[in-house]
């Protein structure tokens, strides 16, 4: 499992249930994310977009520097993983993440528009075209 920018590379290491992050230029470990699998990087490179390696089912937002969360979508504490994925506003600093129910259909049920800030907006509530996913 990895996510690149050009200056981050996030890779997750499934046995040991972490994430590590690494500055590409020299290959040094900046930060380590426990129980949590890189999605996306915001276009800046300082926000990713998480969800749990083995237990939960919550997509979170967040700082990776601080570990300070954004914006986090709950999921049901009993679910292990449900659908997700996310995509970085080209240049921006807004993040789209589309989020999958319980059904573990694998369909994508919502889509949330989510600013630096973490004001969120809904703005798909209901299953999404399925070209949306292969964007990502």
């Amino acid at each position: 499992m990895a996510e690149q920018t050009t200056t981050f590379d996030a890779q997750g290491q499934l046995a040991t249930a972490f994430t590590t992050i690494r500055r590409v230029v020299d290959g040094r470990t900046v930060a380590r994310l426990d129980n949590q699998r890189v999605l996306r990087f915001s276009w800046d490179g300082t926000r990713v977009v998480t969800v749990p390696i083995l237990s939960g089912s919550d997509v979170t937002l967040l700082e990776w520097q601080t570990g300070k969360v954004i914006w986090r979508q709950a999921g049901d504490p009993a679910m292990v993983g449900r659908p997700a994925f996310a995509m970085s506003q080209p240049n921006g600093t807004a993040m789209a993440i589309g989020v999958g129910g319980a059904d573990r259909s694998g369909a994508l049920d919502q889509l949330w528009i989510v600013a630096a800030d973490g004001q969120a907006t809904q703005v798909v509530k209901g299953l999404l075209y399925a070209a949306f996913t292969g964007a990502f």
